[in-house]
């Protein structure tokens, strides 16, 4: 193992990957595999102290873009409602 850190926090088994969990002196636990990524991450970063929850990250579509996805479905032969969409209702 290349890290030399005098202790090791890494996710316990449910989240570690190829194993890592064994080399580990602390191991951050989850209750549910089923979690965004960064839900897992701020499990550790709750771990080691920030005791906020993700920050609420803003996706700005542009005007345009609902024309442009109906133009793109049209043209490859999918009809606009089998494609989920959830920003342009």
């Amino acid at each position: 193992m290349i890290a030399r850190g005098k202790k090791k926090i890494g996710f316990g088994n449910m989240f570690a990957k190829e194993k890592s969990h064994f080399f580990y002196h602390k191991r951050v636990n989850g209750s549910d595999k089923r979690i965004h990524k960064v839900e897992r991450n701020m499990l550790l970063a709750n771990y080691l102290g920030y005791n906020n929850s993700a920050p609420e990250v803003a996706l700005n579509v542009p005007d345009n873009a609902a024309s442009y996805v109906d133009t793109f479905l049209r043209e490859i032969g999918t009809p606009r409602h089998c494609c989920r969409q959830p920003f342009f209702q």
